[in-house]
């Protein structure tokens, strides 16, 4: 007999937000080998300068334990870890095998989709899933061999947990407790703003759009968050301008951006408003990009083309360079066409003076 699928009508999710510490820690360590991002946080870019390639390749693999929060649980690090540990070795490559195939049968359909057993078993299957999903999410080539010693280390259940939780303590202890006690308070004054305040929009992306500050969500991600029950919003100081997505569970999905306060909110946060204006200051300190926005200036609107033509700039460089300065919502981006076009936003430009003569008050006007 054939299985019945059954569609009820779904609202819009839930929006929570939460300082979620295991959350928040775990993807601080992911930050710590992300080649491709440039001046993210000062605490980002301060540990990195000091990491060995050893300490960097630790940091990769206690990313890996974020995908197991929902499963060993704790509402702190140390709870995550001692649960962690007593995951059973060989889940380890249950649970991913499940998980891949429910995200691919939801992103990618059903048809061609190998079951559960197959993917466990044979890799070229299990890769082959894998890479299909990786082309529609990123813009990179799909690093075959990365993700092939992955499903080996997988079928190694005891050393793969032993060695994700070798890791996280290790990175736990040498880099990022003294740094959460001195954050953490911050990233609570944003819970409770976003909490204070009535989150506007008139549809989930709207949502969105006010909570992360952007200007622009990808399409993918507007489907994936309005399928959730719930969306629980994580803000960390260290992510910088960007925001990330975690969808270990369709249900509830967690997205991780950064942390500030919302206009309306009654709570104030001195650290989280330095914090603001250091990160589109950023953004303008570095002379490929503030020429960049010159251009946009100028020109009304510009391409990755023209940027790569103008500054003689590869199409990877120039691309960081436009995601930065896009993530930070300096330059907006129409992304209705097949060539992306970027746009001045002057109302940041405005913000960061705003912010400025705010934060030295007098000083500035006399």
């Amino acid at each position: 007999m054939s299985d019945l699928a059954f569609i009820k009508e779904h609202g819009s999710p839930r929006i929570r937000f939460d300082s979620a510490p295991v959350y928040n820690i775990l993807f601080s360590m992911c930050l710590l080998f992300q080649d491709h991002l440039d001046h993210i946080s000062p605490w980002v870019d301060s540990t990195v300068a000091k990491l060995t390639p050893e300490e960097r390749e630790e940091a990769h693999i206690a990313c890996d334990a974020v995908q197991y929060v929902s499963i060993a649980g704790g509402g702190t690090i140390e709870e995550f870890i001692a649960g962690l540990e007593k995951i059973a070795p060989e889940r380890f490559l249950t649970i991913d095998v499940s998980r891949l195939r429910k995200q691919a049968v939801q992103r990618l359909g059903a048809d061609g989709i190998p079951d559960e057993a197959t993917l466990a078993s044979d890799k070229d299957a299990y890769l082959g899933i894998v890479e299909r999903m990786y082309e529609r999410h990123h813009d990179k080539e799909f690093d075959a061999e990365k993700y092939g010693k992955y499903w080996d280390r997988l079928h190694d259940g005891k050393s793969y947990r032993d060695e994700l939780v070798a890791s996280v303590k290790s990175f736990w202890e040498k880099h990022l407790k003294d740094e959460w006690a001195h954050v953490e308070p911050a990233i609570a004054d944003s819970v409770r703003a976003f909490q204070s305040v009535e989150i506007l929009g008139d549809d989930l992306e709207e949502k969105i759009k006010f909570i992360t500050q952007r200007d622009n969500i990808p399409e993918v991600w507007v489907d994936m968050l309005s399928r959730a029950d719930e969306v629980i919003y994580v803000p960390s100081v260290h992510i910088g301008p960007y925001m990330t997505m975690f969808d270990f569970d369709p249900r509830h999905l967690v997205v991780v951006g950064r942390a500030r306060i919302p206009e309306g909110a009654n709570v104030k946060s001195p650290t989280l408003d330095r914090s603001d204006i250091l990160i589109r200051l950023e953004a303008m300190s570095d002379a490929t990009r503030l020429r960049i926005l010159e251009m946009a200036s100028e020109r009304g609107e510009i391409t990755s083309q023209d940027v790569m033509d103008e500054l003689e700039l590869s199409q990877s460089s120039a691309s960081r360079h436009l995601t930065q300065l896009t993530a930070t919502g300096l330059l907006t981006v129409d992304g209705s066409e097949r060539t992306r076009r970027y746009q001045l936003n002057a109302r940041r430009i405005d913000d960061v003076c705003t912010g400025l003569q705010s934060l030295f008050g007098a000083a500035v006007r006399t």
